[in-house]
């Protein structure tokens, strides 16, 4: 008579095979999360950038539309940004305690992982890059002012996060054109 042990066969994962397995699946993780990480936090980048130039655009829009001067006010270290309309001081609208003569039209917020700084063109041709002598640090409230006509100066605002990814928010003053650029020609 024959056991029950040597008459039936097992099917079932040896040890060893089970180990293998989980050591092809951890490598495989291991070389994707990386790289899905890389792509989110440029998804971040991007969405900043892109949610910028909206409120420039907007400003730009809103100084054409009233026939009216418009401010954006940037302020790198509160992370925040707000278009405004200087106005007359009536009771019913909202004005900024700052400034009482200004309506905000809008605001913005950044994520505390992205920095900007601002560089004003000096006559050079739109995109290119400015000199070390002619950036200067995003150390405080900047504004930038859209005419009645929608011209402004020539402005490069640089969004850079902490892995050191970099867009160039770019304003080309005498047509006040708004766009987003990966880098900047030379």
């Amino acid at each position: 008579m024959r056991s029950n042990a040597e008459g039936r066969r097992q099917s079932a994962f040896t040890l060893i095979e089970l180990v293998v397995v989980l050591l092809i699946i951890s490598t495989f993780a291991a070389l994707v999360v990386p790289s899905v990480a890389q792509a989110l936090r440029a998804k971040d980048i991007d969405a900043t950038a892109a949610k910028l130039c909206e409120t420039l655009q907007f400003a730009y829009a809103s100084a054409v539309a009233r026939r009216q001067p418009v401010a954006v006010r940037l302020d790198p270290d509160a992370r925040r940004g707000r278009v405004m309309l200087r106005t007359l001081a009536l009771p019913w609208l909202e004005t900024t305690s700052d400034r009482p003569n200004a309506r905000t039209l809008a605001t913005m917020s950044w994520p505390e992982e992205m920095q900007l700084t601002f560089s004003e063109g000096t006559g050079a041709a739109p995109g290119a890059q400015p000199s070390s002598a002619e950036a200067r640090s995003a150390t405080g409230p900047q504004t930038i002012m859209f005419r009645s006509n929608g011209r402004t100066e020539d402005v490069v605002i640089e969004v850079a996060d902490r892995e050191n990814q970099h867009r160039y928010v770019e304003i080309v003053g005498l047509t006040g054109e708004v766009r987003v650029k990966e880098r900047l020609a030379e």
